[in-house]
């Protein structure tokens, strides 16, 4: 029946109203049945024609088949499980060994933060541009079957310059290259331990779908790349060496890899689905424990030298946060919404008995866990307690934070918790308080500090914060340092580079605009506005920082201090792109509403005129070198160009042949033409840059993916160097000044990734490692030692979603050939072996280097 029927059919009191809207009902239905049958329809004004005894049998019958099956349903409804009535569990009496007594959980979780991570979702692949943030969340973004994905304007992108001649190497891939130097950023909001020392000083973190080992020393950076989606959770061998990470994704990997040489020793596929949320390995570091996103949040156990699944079981009906190892008798213990529980490996099962809640109550969600190397098992409560366990039971309980305990870390010196109330604190092993840090007062972030992942190391914490950020505690001194930040968790929507300077600004949905430089990697100043940051600009002379926000205002501000000079708002929706011109004296802004204003610099930003023709969000502005001149991109697929003078659309496209452009941040018109496959148009490429020097184009897409053309790109479907680091969405790339750095922006991981660009090409130079010596005084400083005692203590969890992908320990042999050492990529109970590669490809394949046609040819 038509909704808006009965909308209409409910708001009728009157019964002969209502007998009406029945009538015509059952006349449309009938009509419509009709019409499939090819017979004329009837028109609705006329009287309905008797009905005969046959007609009202047939009407009788299946009315009352409707009656039943509505009842049914109602049915159905009211045995719907909750947590006040839970469901059966049929074949297993209640004094059964393996009846979960605890299946009683809380319903809802009462804090925000823990909500959002049970509830949390994740869209991978082209974004329909203009739908609801909610569809896209849900996947349901893309157009329906018959309905166009892209149109492009041809005609503006048919015309090449007079006297351009195609060189014979104008299809290959380019000479120069990109190498991953530095990730301004870390995955923290939604992970818990997501940041740890490593047994030689290092810290191991997840960005996007990239494995990084930082050192704090250096401030330098290596890269694992083995991951396909966004890593959601990090776990270290007992030698300190060896890490696990594990993936979102449909099949999501789980690797295992060497912190130091960066090479992959192990990956295990194919058993669990949506996610890996947490990892540990066992006391020994011979087996590994892995939970997954899958409705069952399925647990299993691994000899992952082997490849070998040892055991397996059904988690918990609720959200499982985080798994651990007792190293004394190789136990295993989970932890998550309404349930503590402890597990047996029994022949190939995970046998597994709830915690007894002597203390305290079970009816909340549990955020964090840690084991000692004793086995005490110590687990954070979403109500700010921790509850240490002995044999099964609750043997202690403290309160210790103001809201969730998120992450706790143990060592032979203590405990430490981290908390959202923002605090760190130390505790004796007895849970005796001893220290505490307030981080409120260092973060920048917007939620000021709420603390998501401690580690302690001997006289310093690692502290890492919902904002991204990763700060270092003396205990001694008591003084915390800045290691590394980045933009809150989100879109970053804007980077642009200065003109002349190793500098660049940034601006995303955190509502704050940053200025970073490029050669000490570092913050330099930051500004919080009223709303999300669309689009950044910088003018020609370097001193002014043009920022377009989502409610249309555009600000501007002093470059170095980041100071508002002045505000003007003459568009009502998002300004997506604004760029100064070559001589500097005007600014164009483009967004949502389709328009193209410009603005006169010399007078105080005061509006010269409005561009009009788009019938869709402005997207990329470019400038001719003489200032003369616009080009412009829309959502909808149109390349237009402009007079600047006279504000109008210049409708033959011929007559900017020869025009030669400041820049090039278009993704459709005749240079550009090559960047899309062939027959299809530039859907999921969000954006382009040409390098100053104007032989490379580097564009981004909804894959992840950041590719480098030769330009002009005038052949569909030419040939790139693809390079991955991003989990999906990429935003802007931008070349700097001198050409010699590109940088991009993630639109779902909130990264900023900067990566060394050489023209040359050379691959020897791409291929160079960072340094992995340290200066051991320094280390002792800190309290490292690098050959002596092996740390203890595993932890791990995190959050919901659907992905996946593969890689195995591979060595070189005397004739370059790469091959497979051991039998280690596993899919469930199957193991696959990995053919060899040339060692060159095979190199590429690991930097991300590799050319479509050598994928084609090396499998």
């Amino acid at each position: 029946v038509d909704s808006s029927a009965l909308e209409s059919l409910q708001a009728d009191s009157a019964g002969d109203r209502r007998k009406d809207a029945f009538e015509q009902l059952r006349v449309d239905k009938r009509n419509a049945r009709l019409e499939d049958e090819k017979v004329p329809l009837m028109d609705p004004g006329k009287a309905l024609p008797e009905r005969t005894a046959k007609d009202k049998a047939k009407e009788a019958v299946k009315g009352k088949k409707d009656d039943d099956e509505k009842d049914v349903e109602d049915k159905n409804e009211e045995k719907k499980p909750d947590a006040k009535n839970p469901p059966e569990q049929p074949g297993v009496p209640e004094n059964h060994p393996d009846f979960d007594d605890d299946i009683d959980d809380v319903e809802l979780v009462a804090d925000s933060d823990i909500e959002r991570e049970r509830r949390a979702k994740y869209y991978r692949g082209p974004v329909k541009h203009g739908v609801a943030e909610a569809d896209v969340e849900s996947g349901t973004s893309m157009p329906s079957e018959g309905q166009a994905l892209f149109t492009v304007k041809t005609q503006a992108m048919a015309v090449p310059p007079t006297k351009y001649k195609k060189p014979d190497d104008a299809d290959d891939a380019p000479l120069g290259g990109l190498q991953m130097e530095f990730i301004y950023g870390l995955r923290m909001h939604d992970t818990r331990d997501g940041a740890q020392y490593t047994g030689h000083g290092h810290v191991i973190f997840a960005a996007g779908a990239t494995g990084v080992v930082y050192s704090p020393l250096q401030h330098t950076q290596k890269f694992f790349n083995g991951h396909t989606d966004d890593i959601l959770c990090i776990g270290l061998h007992p030698d300190m060496v060896t890490a696990a990470t594990g993936q979102c994704g449909r099949k999501a990997l789980l690797c295992v890899w060497d912190t130091l040489t960066m090479q992959t020793l192990a990956v295990i596929r194919g058993f669990h689905d949506h996610g890996i949320c947490s990892v540990a390995f066992s006391g020994s570091g011979e087996l590994l424990c892995s939970v997954g996103l899958d409705i069952d949040h399925s647990i299993a156990v691994w000899r992952w030298e082997k490849g070998e699944k040892v055991a397996s079981a059904t988690g918990h009906t609720q959200r499982i946060f985080s798994v651990a190892f007792n190293p004394v008798d190789d136990s295993v213990i989970t932890i998550g919404v309404g349930h503590v529980k402890f597990w047996k490996i029994s022949g190939r099962l995970l046998r597994g008995k709830a915690g007894n809640f002597t203390q305290g109550s079970k009816a909340q969600a549990f955020c964090s866990l840690t084991v000692s190397k004793k086995g005490r098992v110590f687990v954070g409560s979403e109500q700010g307690e921790i509850y240490r366990w002995k044999n099964g039971e609750v043997d202690s309980l403290v309160h210790a934070h103001d809201g969730p305990v998120f992450s706790l870390w143990v060592c032979r010196d203590g405990l430490c918790s981290g908390g959202k109330d923002g605090k760190v604190c130390v505790w004796s092993l007895a849970l005796k308080p001893l220290v505490d840090f307030d981080m409120r007062t260092q973060s920048v972030g917007l939620e000021r500090a709420k603390i998501r992942s401690v580690c302690w190391l001997v006289r310093t914490i690692l502290v890492g914060t919902i904002d991204d950020e990763l700060f270092e505690i003396d205990i001694e001194a008591g003084t915390p340092t800045v290691l590394l930040q980045g933009h809150r968790f989100g879109k970053v929507n804007a980077v642009n580079c200065h003109p002349s300077k190793r500098i660049f600004a940034t601006g995303g949905a955190d509502f704050t605009v940053r200025l970073w430089d490029m050669d000490s990697r570092k913050l330099l100043v930051m500004r919080t506005l009223e709303a999300a940051v669309c689009s950044v600009g910088i003018s020609l002379d370097g001193e002014q920082i043009a920022v377009g926000l989502e409610t249309g205002k555009l600000v501007i501000l002093r470059l170095r201090t980041l100071r508002p000079l002045m505000e003007r708002k003459d568009r009502k929706k998002a300004l997506h792109e604004l760029k100064y011109s070559a001589n500097g004296k005007f600014l164009a802004t483009g967004g949502d509403e389709g328009f193209i204003d410009i603005y006169d610099v010399m007078s105080e930003y005061e509006w010269i005129g409005t561009c009009t023709g788009h019938k869709g969000p402005v997207t990329a502005i470019d400038w001719s070198s003489d200032s003369k001149q616009l080009q412009s991109d829309d959502r909808e697929g149109s390349h237009l160009f402009w007079d600047v003078e006279s504000t109008k659309e210049i409708l033959v496209a011929a007559e900017v042949r020869d025009v030669e452009w400041a820049s090039w941040t278009c993704i459709m018109g005749w240079p550009a033409q090559g960047i899309a496959p062939k027959f299809q148009g530039p859907l999921g490429i969000n954006s382009a840059c040409r390098s100053s020097f104007g032989d490379a184009l580097a564009t981004t897409d909804d894959w992840g993916v950041v590719k480098l053309f030769r330009f002009p790109c005038i052949t569909p479907g030419a040939r790139c160097k693809r390079y991955g680091g991003h989990s999906a969405r990429v935003g802007k790339v931008r070349f700097s000044f001198e050409e010699k750095t590109v940088l991009t922006t993630g639109l779902v991981d909130g990264l900023i990734v900067q990566w060394r660009y050489l023209s040359t090409g050379k691959m020897s130079e791409l291929e160079a490692e960072v340094s992995d010596d340290e200066d051991e005084m320094e280390l002792e400083k800190r309290g490292v030692v690098v050959q002596g005692e092996k740390q203890d203590s595993d932890v791990e969890n995190e959050l919901e979603t659907n992905f996946g992908r593969g890689t195995s320990k591979v060595k070189v042999d005397k004739t370059g050939m790469v091959q497979v050492t051991s039998e280690r990529m596993v899919t469930g109970n199957e193991v696959v072996v990995n053919t060899g590669l040339p060692q060159e490809q095979m190199l590429n394949v690991k930097a991300g280097v590799m050319e479509e046609s050598e994928m084609e040819k090396g499998g």
